[in-house]
Order: C-alpha cells, then sequence, then structure tokens
C-alpha cells in the first residue's frame, strides 16, 4: 500500500519509498498508505511525507509508536484519530490513524482528485498549484481557487469528485489572482471564517495586510456595487479599506485588513457602561451606513413575497415550532406597516459577530458580504445575536442611531423580528443539528421576548432602558 500512488521511477518517490518502507514494517498491518503532496510532486519546503493508517486499537498502536520516541520532535495527538510527527533523514513525517478505512479518508480521497485534475490540466496547471503553495496556500485552497470551486475549501473537492474527465475539462481553471501580483504579496494563508461562500485568503506583504476575496464572475455586477459603495463609507467609518476590484474568470476584490479582535468575544470583558458607549458608536456608523440611497422600487411589495415564500418554506420543511400559528398570523395580518417604507444601502448582516474591537478601542465594521437595498430598519431582523450578547450595547446601538427611538420602529422591526422565527429554522436545515438548534433555541428566545407577539416593544428593551436610566443618562 505504502507504494499506491508512488512512481518508483522517480528517484524522489524511490528514496521517500525506502526511507518509509523501512520504517513501517513494523505497522504494515495498517496498510499504511502516502497521500498528500509527495506523491503528486507539489512538496514545497516545509511539506509533511503524510501516512494515513487504518487501526482500530489506539491503544497498542499508541504503544507501538514508542519505536519512534528517540525521532526528533517526536509528539503523538490523541483526538479521534491518532497524530503521530517526528522527524527522519531530514523529512518531516505525519501519521495519521483512524478506525476508518483507509480508502474512505479525506486526505485519500484528496489526492486522487487532485492526481486526476494534475494529469488532466497538465503542467502549467501544476506550476500555478506551486506558486500559490510556496506563497503559504494548503493544497485543498490552491485547487479550489485555480478552479473556482467555492465554500470550505476541504469539502468543495468532493463536489467534483465523480466528475468524468469531460466534465473536468469543461470545468476549465484560471488563476486569476494574478491580477494582484503588482501588490508583492510574500505569504498567503487560505481564511475560513464566516458563512460565506467566497474563498478568502489573507495576503501580507512586508508593511501591510490584505484580504483577498474570489467569488464567481456572475457575482460580479452585485460585488461591484458594494465594492464601491464601500469606497465612499470608508472614508467616514472603520471598514476594511476597498483597494481592487478584478472581474475576469472570476472575480477578485482585495481590501486592506482592518486589524482588531472579535468584538462579540471581547464585550464581555467591558462594564456595561462601556459596552453601550460602543454600541452608541455602532449606531452611529449604522446611520453612515445608511445615508446611501439606494435605487428606488416598492418594498412592500418586495417584502411581503418574501413573508409569504418564507412562511411557504418553513411548513414544509418538516420542522414545527410551538405557537407557530401565532407568528404567522402575526406576520399577515401586520406586515402592512412595511408600506412606503425608504430604501437605503444595507450592510446585510449588521450584528456584533460582524464588528471589530480595533487597538484603539473603537468599533470596526466588517463582512458586507451580503449587502443589499432595502429599509433600513430590516437591519434589526437579527437583533437577536446583538441583545443576546450585550443588551447594553444594543440599546446604545439605537440610541447612537435615533435622536430619539420612534414608536413605530417598534412594530417595523418586530414584522421583521417574526419573520426571522421562521427563516431560521429551514435556512439552517443543511447545515446540520447543531445550527438547527441553535435557530430553535433564537425562535423561542424571540417568541418570549415579545410576550408571543402580543407586544411589539421586547422586553430585554424596557429591562436595559430601566437600568441604563438609573446612570442618569439621556435615554
Amino acid at each position: 500500500m505504502i507504494e499506491q500512488f508512488l512512481n518508483l521511477n522517480n528517484e524522489l518517490h524511490k528514496e521517500i519509498y525506502h526511507l518509509i518502507d523501512e520504517i513501517m514494517k513494523p505497522f504494515d498491518k495498517y496498510q499504511p498508505t502516502i497521500v498528500g503532496t509527495y506523491p503528486i510532486d507539489i512538496q514545497v519546503q516545509g511539506s509533511d511525507i503524510d501516512i494515513i493508517l487504518m487501526v482500530k486499537n489506539y491503544e497498542d498502536y499508541i504503544k507501538e509508536l514508542s519505536l519512534f520516541s528517540h525521532e526528533t520532535n517526536f509528539t503523538v495527538e490523541l483526538q479521534d484519530v491518532v497524530i503521530c510527527r517526528f522527524e527522519k533523514n531530514g523529512y518531516k513525517i505525519e501519521l495519521y490513524a483512524s478506525h476508518e478505512p483507509i480508502n474512505t479518508l479525506n486526505s485519500y480521497r484528496h489526492l486522487e482528485v487532485e492526481k486526476r485534475v494534475l494529469d488532466l490540466f497538465g503542467k502549467s496547471f501544476k506550476e500555478e498549484v506551486l506558486t500559490l503553495k510556496r506563497k503559504g496556500l494548503k493544497t485543498e485552497p490552491a485547487f479550489c481557487v485555480l478552479l473556482g470551486l467555492y465554500g470550505n475549501a476541504y469539502k468543495a473537492l468532493f463536489e467534483i469528485e465523480d466528475m468524468t474527465d469531460q466534465e473536468l475539462l469543461d470545468l476549465g481553471w484560471s488563476n486569476d489572482l494574478k491580477l494582484i501580483e503588482s501588490y508583492d504579496l510574500m505569504t498567503m494563508s487560505y481564511f475560513q471564517k464566516g458563512w460565506s461562500e467566497d474563498i478568502k485568503v489573507i495576503g501580507r506583504t512586508a508593511q501591510k495586510t490584505y484580504l483577498i476575496r474570489q467569488t464567481p464572475k456572475r457575482h460580479a455586477a452585485r460585488k461591484r456595487q458594494t465594492f464601491e459603495k464601500m469606497r465612499f463609507i470608508s472614508d467616514e467609518v472603520k471598514i476594511s479599506k476597498p483597494v481592487l476590484f478584478s472581474s475576469n474568470h472570476h472575480t477578485i476584490e482585495l481590501y486592506e485588513w482592518l486589524e482588531g479582535d472579535d468584538l462579540e468575544t471581547q464585550i464581555e470583558k467591558l462594564t456595561a457602561k462601556e459596552q453601550y458607549d460602543l454600541g452608541i458608536e455602532a449606531g452611529q456608523i449604522q446611520k453612515h451606513i445608511h445615508r446611501h440611497e439606494g435605487n428606488n422600487f416598492d418594498w412592500y411589495d418586495k417584502y411581503s413575497k418574501k413573508i409569504y415564500r418564507i412562511i411557504d418554506a418553513y411548513q414544509n420543511c418538516g420542522i414545527k415550532m410551538p405557537e407557530d400559528d401565532i407568528i404567522i398570523d402575526y406576520l399577515i395580518d401586520n406586515m402592512g406597516v412595511l408600506k412606503d417604507r425608504p430604501i437605503v444601502f444595507q450592510h446585510g448582516d449588521y450584528h456584533l459577530g460582524n464588528m471589530l474591537y480595533t487597538p484603539d478601542g473603537h468599533v470596526g465594521i466588517i463582512d458586507f458580504n451580503r449587502s443589499s437595498e432595502g429599509d433600513p430598519w430590516e437591519e434589526y431582523d437579527r437583533f437577536i445575536f446583538t441583545y443576546r450578547i450585550s443588551p447594553y450595547f444594543a440599546l446604545g446601538q439605537l440610541h447612537g442611531y435615533f435622536d430619539t427611538v420612534p414608536g413605530h420602529f417598534f412594530e417595523v422591526v418586530a414584522v421583521y423580528a417574526a419573520l426571522n422565527c421562521l427563516a431560521g429554522i429551514p435556512w439552517a436545515i443543511p447545515f446540520g443539528e447543531e445550527d438547527i438548534q441553535v435557530m430553535k433555541d433564537n425562535y423561542l428566545e424571540i417568541y418570549k421576548t415579545y410576550d408571543g407577539f402580543k407586544t411589539t416593544i421586547p422586553s430585554w428593551y424596557l429591562k436595559c432602558v430601566e437600568e441604563v436610566e438609573t446612570w442618569n443618562l439621556k435615554v
């Protein structure tokens, strides 16, 4: 099994085969198989020789690994799998032991796909893979950049696993990251955070850090609109500053990296007053964003259709939540409050999870990926993601956005909150049980804070206002 993917007419492969064959003889029963970069000759400086094994009894196997305990940098990690690392004859070696059959492991399947792609697209494709890897990208993200495969790179390769050779050739490839070569990026690293399907890469020069987003060309018009809006906004507030936009085979966006820590995790370290003050700043930033008008259209017509569409999706998703008939009736009876709403540029996902606590103690806004045009108050449809973590910040955000919170604001936002109760359930289903449970919890919490939608003013707001009033602030 060791030599399965090796070409023993290749001198390097022959050298690796003899090395691994020698040290792994006592482990033959575990079907050791070399995967990773060496079998397909896309290794770079620092690459490991990756070996996968099928092991049923981890306890006995770990004892056997003592055979390598004298080797340089020997370590063993026990998780759901056993990972052993050490160095031998100048090579870094990683043994990955799992209970699962060898040919079902991701690394084995990735290698099979990557080998097919390299064989089909040839030397020029391989050189581009190596160029990206030398900059720091891992193998799977490098392949996805070139092939235009979106979403999680380590899952995306499986989307082409069953394609015929002709289908792979029709897919084509392109290295559109060459469009930013003039920025002399010294290193690149794959950035997985967030829900978007974009390929995200962090690029670094000697002086600056950038965020690179690659998306399908079909999104170019919407992406360009967002990019241009952000150019104006970046002169007013702290966001990732737009630098370059290009659309060739794919759409490439380059932004200056905004430094800071996730405000979602930092907020709890601050006093209630500090949280409130940062919320005011976030509200003022949101007001700046909403000063940019959108194209005029009938918001009620568009959103009422969305309401019926989401009700239908919820009713057909197979999950039923308590008192859902009350929420559905509330939506149908009250959607009229959305008539004659203004249209502005929206961030699209404005909550604590998309904010940074900058080194100078201010609020920075990230991830405009869901930006659109619509009612400015629709931005509060996911306010639960903020007030659940910090009601003080949430209240401050409202006081920073409004001089005085208008009464009909709550009537409008209650409709958006009610729809969010339902929308989250079918949305979460493709992501699995953990995310479904999060959305079920959101549903119940929103329903409770609106007292079963018998009121439009949420209980968290009333409670927080009462407390903040004791601070002798104008609220």
